[in-house]
């Protein structure tokens, strides 16, 4: 005799298990996997819902008689996974252990926990105002005097032909240069020195030991993004 395959559309439409037996059947499954046996009444409840009361042999952590626990929430959410499969009328499935759970839209919220006090504030007894008189002097900012070239200082050749080369460089290339470990008078011969150099601006700048004289060219050039600050390939030591 011959038998014909039924469609996708008829094999969509045929109707599926019952609900109630497949929820039935999945939870005492479950229930033997956790060591758990005991029975359960099973009814109808609203809007196409299933109401299961589950009456365990002996209470468990966790699965207490009248109690909603976080493993009775597990074990629910579990059950209707594998009772409303994909493609299939789906009725929500609701637990409750040795009664029938409450309707979900007529449970009562969890009451909210008082809020904890704030400890209460030490009081410390304010310190009595002192007079201006009383008070230490701030402490004085010393700030380093302008680099100024004495008359009778010697000019020294060698720096300057060194900074004449560096001013040339900061022109041509378009970079900053700083000089540092300069002591007042070295600080000195150099700004006279770079005084009027063509395509730079000479300045002093910085505190204490990070005080220095910058070099500043006209037009200053971005750096090459492939190398990092120093020397660029084009450049030679001197």
């Amino acid at each position: 005799m011959d038998t014909q395959t039924p469609t996708p559309e008829l094999a969509a439409a045929e109707p599926g298990p019952d609900k109630r037996i497949l929820a039935e059947r999945t939870l005492l499954e479950l229930l033997s996997l956790m060591d758990s046996p005991g029975t359960l009444d099973i009814k109808d409840g609203p809007e196409g819902a299933i109401s299961i009361a589950i009456s365990l042999a002996a209470e468990l952590p966790g699965l207490q008689s009248g109690k909603r626990s976080h493993v009775l929430e597990a074990l629910q959410f579990l059950l209707n996974k594998l009772v409303n499969r994909p493609g299939t009328e789906r009725r929500w499935v609701s637990l409750g252990v040795g009664a029938h759970p409450e309707p979900r839209g007529q449970r009562q919220p969890p009451p909210a926990a008082s809020a904890p006090q704030a400890p209460l504030a030490r009081v410390v007894p304010a310190a009595p105002p002192q007079s201006r008189s009383a008070r230490p002097p701030a402490p004085a900012i010393i700030r380093e005097a302008e680099e100024v070239v004495p008359a009778a200082l010697a000019t020294d050749e060698v720096l300057a032909a060194q900074l004449k080369r560096l001013a040339e460089k900061c022109g041509r290339l378009g970079r900053f240069y700083g000089l540092l470990g300069m002591g007042n008078e070295e600080r000195a011969q150099a700004v006279a020195a770079l005084k009027g150099a063509p395509g730079i601006t000479s300045k002093v700048e910085g505190e204490g030991r990070a005080r220095r004289v910058v070099l500043v060219p006209d037009k200053p050039a971005p750096m090459p993004k492939r190398t990092l600050p120093g020397l660029d390939d084009n450049e030679e030591m001197d």
